[in-house]
């Protein structure tokens, strides 16, 4: 009808048909006509609309595939590269010669993967790719063919034990270079591929906009077979509402477990956060993590680890109310919003409830696992004004929580916000305090029990604030930990400790060892042993008068990379040793392993001997043990003498306590060592 309308659209006519006269046999003839006319261009353009519909269909997949293929070159030559240098450098650092051929197997594909690119122009576009970026993939093969011969002598170094000579060309500044510009070419390959592949799909949009326009003249030209199209139109809005309703869940729910996920949380939240100030009711956020998840992870595997989050989440959904929101925030994080919260009790009500979940072991997969979970609970508007407030107090009572040994909730409060800016403060005069060089270091004596000599001193850090004062190393070094300023820190106090012991030893003192404490954070950094190195080096401390102290617990934190770091240590001429030992439930497996020197059996032993039988027990089986291994012993905290007769007694090796000595600043030290060799007996003598 619209086309008949438009075929007799001047005015006078329309006015003589609607008015005046009737239709005459002419006429009708020609609605007649201009309907066949209508309906045959009608046609036209659903032919057209199809055909377009269907180009465009085959276009647009053929691009996508196109893009698709080219992002997964672009990852396949990364990774490949990367797996290549990481397997050199690794090898290089380890000495491990077994990782050649996971060099060479990443070498070998990624020629073939540059060949493709070159070879295959009318997928990839050469062309397009090589000159206005200016890479040259002949030149890049060709570099890489170049550096194979260095990195096979290299290889061939190590297989003969030549590791200093692999190192040597390894850290060569013109192989480095090599090495720099080969990196940069391929991030610069990348990005072209990326851009390439983003310029394909950005190039759809031009034809979906005609498309689109196609589409519109179809829906004008088919309003005359409206009802038809109608019931076509609204069978495919339908199928739209399906679909967006299916993207809309997809978008607003973990693909896991099922529950919300972050995107619902920050719906959901903003919602109950509004209906909170409208309704003047309050709410609750409860955040929960599962305790040592990782461990659950690397001990029976991802999958067993799924199992547990989905049964997480099955659980704290059965528990919660309907009014309520459980979301997975991401990995081991869950979230339940609690509305209409008429006081604490309801969220306590509901934290108990999840915590005597765990009471008992949960079962997957002939797998029984012991696990407990960590909640931290705040609520609005008592504790906070807003969304971010909400959730940065909810995460504070969750890590007081975690502070205070997990398996428990917590609910915010302010000595909770009072404890956080303690902690912000004390990081801030932790850095005030490096830049300031308000940190000293004092010295103890470890004194060997059969010779009665003083064969060491543990180097222990001191900080001295202008203002504040003594503060205690307890009240700052999980805060140095936390901050990562342990980092410097613990380098700086290193380097001092060698510096002295080579001062010492300059000034015709006895040629005593150096312990030093080392965070794990130090053994993490993958540049531990070049700055181990580098200090050894600077101080000029001869091998075997420094000794490295590593906390019991790190034997097991680092159990993959910590066996090699140790050796390599070993090889530097450099002392280990194991302190708090006792604590920590590491394996026998691992100490025979290990390259250690000395155990220093943990004051919590000895602080009570001999007259605490149980420890008395322990302390003679560590005592032992170490022996059998061939590790000499060190019995700290020694504040009596009939502790030092019992260890006399048991044949330990070395002491350490503020009965033979105290910590002491370096010049008192050096007085104090000077005045305790021209003695001819000391206490231990008299024990004796």
């Amino acid at each position: 009808m619209l086309f008949g309308a438009h075929l007799y659209s001047k005015e006078p006519k329309i006015n003589v048909w609607r008015n005046t006269i009737k239709p005459t046999s002419a006429y009708k003839n020609n609605i007649e006509w201009s309907v066949k006319v209508a309906v045959l261009i009608s046609f036209l353009v659903i032919v057209a609309g199809i055909w377009s519909t269907y180009t465009t269909s085959k276009t647009t997949q053929s691009k996508i595939d196109k893009s698709l293929r080219i992002e997964q070159l672009s990852q396949q030559l990364n990774n490949h590269y990367q797996g290549l240098s990481n397997a050199l450098t690794l090898a290089v650092n380890s000495g491990d010669k077994h990782l050649k051929n996971i060099y060479q197997s990443n070498q070998m594909i990624l020629l073939e993967k540059l060949k493709i690119l070159k070879d295959n122009s009318q997928l990839f576009n050469s062309q397009w790719i090589i000159k206005p970026h200016g890479i040259d993939l002949d030149a890049l093969i060709a570099s890489l063919k170049s550096t194979a011969t260095t990195e096979a002598l290299i290889f061939t170094h190590l297989e003969t034990q030549q590791a200093n000579k692999a190192f040597t060309i390894y850290r060569d500044f013109e192989f480095q270079q090599k090495k720099l510009r080969q990196q940069q070419v391929f991030n610069e390959l990348q990005a072209s591929l990326k851009q390439q592949s983003s310029d394909i799909i950005n190039s759809l949009e031009h034809r979906l906009i005609k498309t689109t326009a196609l589409l519109s003249l179809q829906i004008v030209g088919l309003i005359a077979l409206w009802l038809y199209l109608r019931r076509i139109i609204q069978r495919w809005r339908d199928q739209q509402k399906i679909r967006s309703t299916e993207l809309l869940h997809l978008a607003q729910h973990d693909a896991l477990t099922g529950i919300g996920n972050r995107a619902l949380f920050e719906l959901r939240m903003g919602e109950a956060l509004k209906q909170s100030r409208r309704n003047a009711s309050a709410i609750g956020l409860m955040l929960i993590d599962i305790d040592h998840f990782k461990t659950v992870n690397d001990q029976y595997g991802h999958a067993i680890g799924d199992l547990l989050l989905i049964k997480m989440a099955s659980e704290l959904k059965s528990l919660s109310r309907e009014s309520d929101t459980v979301t997975r925030l991401g990995g081991d994080e869950f979230a339940i919003i609690l509305t209409n919260l008429e006081n604490q009790y309801n969220a306590s009500t509901i934290s108990k409830k999840v915590l005597s979940l765990f009471n008992k072991p949960m079962r997957f997969d002939n797998h029984e696992i012991k696990i407990s979970v960590s909640i931290g609970i705040a609520t609005f508007p008592d504790d906070a004004k807003d969304y971010d407030e909400l959730l940065r107090k909810a995460d504070m009572a969750l890590y007081e929580v975690k502070r205070k040994g997990r398996n428990n909730f917590q609910f915010f409060d302010a000595a909770i916000d009072s404890a956080a800016k303690q902690k912000i403060d004390m990081q801030d005069d932790l850095i005030n305090a490096l830049k300031s060089e308000q940190f000293s270091l004092f010295y103890q004596p470890i004194i060997d029990i059969d010779t009665r000599q003083v064969v060491s001193v543990e180097t222990l850090l001191r900080w001295h604030h202008p203002e504040k004062g003594d503060i205690p190393v307890s009240e700052f070094i999980l805060s140095a930990e936390e901050s990562r300023l342990i980092l410097p820190l613990g380098e700086w106090v290193l380097k001092q400790a060698c510096l002295q012991q080579v001062q010492w030893q300059q000034q015709g003192l006895s040629a005593i060892n150096i312990s030093v404490n080392l965070s794990a954070l130090q053994l993490h950094q993958e540049t531990f042993i070049e700055s181990i190195e580098k200090i050894i080096s600077s101080s000029g401390i001869q091998p075997g008068k420094l000794t490295i102290e590593i906390i019991e617990s790190t034997l097991m934190e680092q159990r993959d990379m910590l066996p090699v770091k140790l050796h390599t240590l070993r090889s530097l001429g450099v002392n280990i040793s194991i302190d708090d030992f006792g604590t920590g439930y590491s394996s026998l497996v691992l100490l025979k392993r290990l390259p250690i020197n000395h155990l220093k059996i943990d004051r919590e032993f000895t602080k009570q001997l001999p007259t605490n039988y149980r420890d008395a027990a322990i302390t003679r089986s560590i005592i032992k043990m170490a022996h059998e291994l061939g590790i000499s012993v060190i019995a700290e905290g020694i504040e009596q003498k009939d502790q030092l007769k019992f260890l006399v007694d048991a044949n330990c090796d070395l002491a350490q306590g503020y009965y033979l000595a105290k910590p002491m600043p370096s010049i008192e030290f050096s007085l104090w060592l000077s005045h305790y060799q021209q003695q001819n007996k000391n206490n231990i003598h008299s024990i004796r």
